[in-house]
Order: C-alpha cells, then sequence, then structure tokens
C-alpha cells in the first residue's frame, strides 16, 4: 500500500523583534489552538498574496503592530531590472500541523519566516495576548513551543549588542553575519 500524500499549505510566520532599554525582546503571541507561546503567523489566504503580505497582515491582525520586515544579505539584482523585487524569508520550513481553519487533516505547512522589527507596543485592537520576552524569560517559559524557544533564543544572542540605530541593511547584515559565523 503506497503512503498518504499530505497536502502542502504555504505559510508564513514572522520573528518580530524590538530593542528596549535592557536589550532585545521578541513578540510572541499565545496561540488559541496549540494553547502556546509562539510567533504570528499563518497560511497565506489566496494566490494573489505573497508571503511577505501574508506575515504582515498575520503579524499586524495577531499582535497589532505594524513592522518592517528585515531582509536577509542577497545578491543584488541587475540595474533596471523590471519585476518587482519581495522580501525574501531567512528560512523556508518544513512542519507536520494537524487540521486546523485551512485543512480538516493534518497536512505540512511550508513555512516562509521572516525577521521583522517595529518600534509600538500592540493595538487593543490585535486579536491574541501578546508577550515580549528576552532570552531569560523565553528560556524560562514552559508554556513556549521548543522550536519557537530555540529559534528565538538563537536570534536574540546574535542580536545581543548590536546597535539598534543601524540602518535596516547593516542591521540585518550584522545579524546574519553573527547568525553564519563559524
Amino acid at each position: 500500500m503506497a503512503a498518504q500524500l499530505l497536502i502542502q499549505h504555504p505559510t508564513s510566520s514572522g520573528y518580530v523583534v524590538r530593542c528596549f532599554a535592557d536589550g532585545w525582546k521578541l513578540l510572541l503571541i499565545m496561540h488559541p489552538r496549540m494553547k502556546a507561546l509562539t510567533v504570528p503567523g499563518g497560511h497565506v489566504e489566496h494566490p494573489a498574496e505573497s508571503g511577505p503580505e501574508a506575515v504582515l497582515r498575520e503579524i499586524r491582525e495577531e499582535a497589532g503592530v505594524e513592522v518592517t520586515l528585515l531582509a536577509p544579505p542577497a545578491p543584488r539584482l541587475p540595474d533596471h531590472f523590471p519585476d518587482t523585487l519581495l522580501a525574501a524569508p531567512w528560512w523556508t520550513v518544513s512542519m507536520h500541523a494537524g487540521a486546523d481553519s485551512a485543512a480538516a487533516a493534518p497536512h505540512i505547512h511550508l513555512d516562509q519566516q521572516y525577521l521583522a522589527l517595529t518600534d509600538q507596543d500592540p493595538s487593543p485592537a490585535r486579536e491574541l495576548d501578546f508577550y515580549w520576552l528576552g532570552p531569560e524569560g523565553l528560556s524560562t517559559r514552559e508554556d513556549c513551543l521548543p522550536n519557537t524557544r530555540g529559534q528565538g533564543l538563537e536570534i536574540l544572542n546574535a542580536l545581543d549588542g548590536i546597535d539598534p540605530t543601524l540602518d535596516r541593511a547593516k542591521l540585518a547584515r550584522a545579524l546574519f553575519d553573527r547568525m553564519t559565523a563559524d
């Protein structure tokens, strides 16, 4: 008997960071179905929605903040390139997902994971409860998804000591260099 093929759905999620007086912190939301802390994100809702558009929408809906996507370093396009360049995810991850609002059966999320910056407090109009956690808080929260904790700690540790006033491209380069150093 052949193995059952799982349907794959495109999703986008965002690791939203902000520098406070006591250091960099990660924005986490309490996911209502999973009953756990994780980053904002969800399904790309229609064929005309891009991954970057989906993550911006999800962050706005779930956490109530406007963000700027922080693109990882990439080769530049030729001058006068005629098409629109979209923000690139830092990672694309394939993960098993149970039934959810987009599928009645288990399926695969092809999750484009972005890094985003904000200087805002979440709006009261947000859908979900939120938490700003630094490395210590992220390490000790038992209700945080393990993958979120691990990836969040890597990001926060790499951001430690990076000047938050750097322009986005320089901040992204500094973060990228720290995250890829041997």
